[in-house]
């Protein structure tokens, strides 16, 4: 009620002067200093609004820069992702280097063990020129010469020995080992051709290794049958003959002995299948040979009246001279199925 009553003579000291007039000296101070405060609520209303307008931008930048910053944050997410990327392709050129280093390493290695297959090619080629017979040069045919033309035959007899000893030099000079070999009947060449040559201490594949007639041209592959109906009595490490030579480019088969001689040096693919007989030699065994080394076998076992297959294939990497052959193995007086039903073949893949 205090205040209710002090509010009430405040309204009546301010309204009385207004009734009885404005020169009260009391409500002359009361109004103006209701005024200013009147002025001094519009101001203080003035800067709220200023300030509530100032907290709108504030919450707009905000989100402003909330936005900016997502967006960022995802630009800096694809940045990162093409990075690991890069580092990624930076890895595998890092591999990639690595293996060509590797690879650059060993074609040197091929460079430097190939210029040691043309230094100990033009090694032998210059022992062959050495070892080429002549009777000038090889005392003990010029001793077979001179002992003909001492002794008690005539000239023409004299000069027949001497034309045939002449002929089977030149011929040891120029012709290859498989011709060598083709152009005889038994298991080693003529005595006056192939003698004189294994006399100066040069064993038989030595000998093949140096007049194989150099270097061919052209691809090297050959494919060969048994054309008989009945391949029998077969020893032990004896050679299978395939008689029949379908192809044979380079030359290196020889078939009267069922040998390959390689004429050039690289990395060859050799196969061979057999049949087995029906009988009680039904059961073979046989193997792929280098050198007289075993590279790799085949088996077949004919049973119940049928016959039975066998097949081996082989890579390996062979020198100029090396000789490959299919030989019988483990059973002594062996039998094999032809007819073209048993076959052997080769071809050098790549020349080294």
């Amino acid at each position: 009620m205090c205040i209710t009553f002090s509010l009430a003579a405040v309204f009546l000291v301010v309204q009385v002067p207004y009734c009885f007039g404005n020169n009260d000296p009391l409500s002359t101070a009361l109004w103006n200093r209701i005024e200013a405060l009147e002025r001094r609520d519009k101001e203080q209303s003035m800067k709220i609004d200023a300030l509530e307008q100032r907290v709108s931008l504030s919450n707009e930048k905000l989100t402003i820069f909330s936005t900016l910053n997502e967006n960022i944050k995802k630009e800096l997410a694809v940045k990162t992702k093409k990075l690991e990327k890069q580092d990624d392709i930076l890895a595998a050129l890092q591999k990639d280097i690595e293996l060509q280093t590797l690879e650059a390493a060993v074609n040197r290695r091929k460079i430097e063990v190939l210029e040691l297959k043309v230094h100990e090619l033009h090694a032998r080629l210059t022992e062959t020129e050495q070892v080429s017979v002549q009777p000038e040069d090889r005392p003990e045919v010029s001793n077979e010469i001179n002992v003909k033309l001492n002794g008690t035959e005539g000239n023409d007899d004299k000069n027949k020995h001497l034309n045939t000893l002449n002929s089977r030099t030149e011929s040891a000079n120029h012709r290859t080992v498989g011709e060598l070999l083709d152009n005889t009947s038994g298991n080693m060449p003529d005595k006056a051709v192939y003698g004189q040559l294994n006399n100066r201490g040069i064993g038989r594949h030595a000998v093949q290794r140096f007049l194989t007639g150099g270097v061919q041209e052209g691809p090297v592959a050959f494919h060969a049958v048994i054309s008989k109906a009945l391949v029998q009595h077969l020893g032990i490490d004896q050679n299978i003959v395939f008689d029949v030579v379908e192809l044979n480019l380079g030359g290196g088969y020889h078939n009267q002995h069922g040998l390959f001689i390689a004429p050039k040096s690289g990395l060859y693919i050799f196969s061979t299948s057999l049949l087995s007989y029906v009988n009680a030699k039904a059961e073979f065994d046989a193997s792929i040979v280098k050198n007289g080394n075993i590279l790799a076998s085949a088996f077949g076992h004919g049973d119940s009246g049928r016959h039975d297959q066998g097949s081996v294939t082989v890579v390996t990497q062979l020198n100029v001279g090396d000789e490959i052959s299919v030989k019988n193995r483990v059973i002594a007086d062996d039998a094999y199925w032809g007819d073209r039903y048993s076959s052997f073949m080769g071809i050098l893949v790549i020349e080294m």
